[in-house]
């Protein structure tokens, strides 16, 4: 609701919806990266989250904030129950 609604729906006003997407989704990407790991880990991460939260915000302009949300819960929902491949430093 926060990069999606209120970043994303502020900058499209200002900047257009295009340039808007991609500087909310370098900025959900920059949050995300305060974990451990190595600078190659945190790198290879923000990409995946950049490309993540592009496609997010595409879909959450395109259709609507619910569309995105409950893709994005389903991403995290797939991490829950896949443990055979958890997200860690040690990549």
């Amino acid at each position: 609701a926060v990069f999606r609604g209120f970043v994303l729906g502020g900058m499209a006003q200002k900047w257009g919806a295009a340039r808007a997407v991609v500087v909310s989704s370098l900025l959900f990407a920059s949050v995300h990266l305060f974990r451990p790991g190595t600078v190659a880990f945190k790198l290879g991460y923000g990409l995946g989250l950049f490309l993540l939260a592009v496609m997010l915000g595409r879909l959450a302009w395109r259709r609507s904030i619910a569309a995105s949300a409950g893709f994005h819960a389903g991403v995290i929902f797939w991490n829950f129950v896949d443990q055979g491949a958890p997200i860690s430093a040690s990549w």
